[in-house]
């Protein structure tokens, strides 16, 4: 089986560990770090027959998100603080209006040259291809895909788990 089967409760899920690497080479992919999309590329590539050739990939690990908030404490504070209003919110009209907050908290993450998990990230990404002048709009996707777990979908479908948004 490729995909690992949900579980029905927050009690039954496990925190991702903590990244020792800010960027992962699709060998580095586990479900420790890396999600389901990212492990199945990895299942396929050591699948296909020798003369297919899969595109390399790489991944951004679990909890770097997570991590660079907590290099900016003021937006931390203000996500925590909208995430617990959230969780007793009946009108979906403010819950939603609290998500877009929050989305455009982690859109607004600044990029720290000086972090060296950031700088390796950059780094590593630059290596694999994207051009250094394209960063901005590199860094602007990234912060896309973080944000994209305040949306109306995976914000009720982690609460209905009982798993905490922040």
């Amino acid at each position: 089986m490729i995909l690992q089967e949900a579980k029905d409760t927050a009690s039954t899920l496990e925190p991702p560990q903590m990244f020792t690497q800010s960027l992962l080479s699709m060998e580095q992919f586990s479900y420790k770090h890396s999600g389901a999309k990212s492990n199945n590329l990895k299942f396929l590539k050591d699948k296909l027959d020798s003369n297919i050739k899969l595109p390399e990939s790489a991944c951004v690990p679990f909890q770097m998100a997570e991590y660079s908030i907590d290099l900016e404490p003021d937006v931390k504070k203000k996500l925590q603080s909208l995430a617990q209003r959230m969780q007793n919110i009946k009108s979906v009209k403010k819950m939603n209006k609290m998500l877009c907050q929050c989305k455009d908290l982690v859109l607004g993450l600044k990029f720290h040259d000086n972090d060296p998990h950031q700088k390796f990230m950059k780094q590593q990404l630059i290596n694999f291809g994207i051009q250094a002048n394209q960063w901005e709009q590199a860094w602007k996707s990234i912060k896309k895909v973080w944000a994209s777990k305040y949306n109306e979908r995976a914000f009720l479908a982690v609460k209905k788990l009982g798993v905490r948004v922040d």
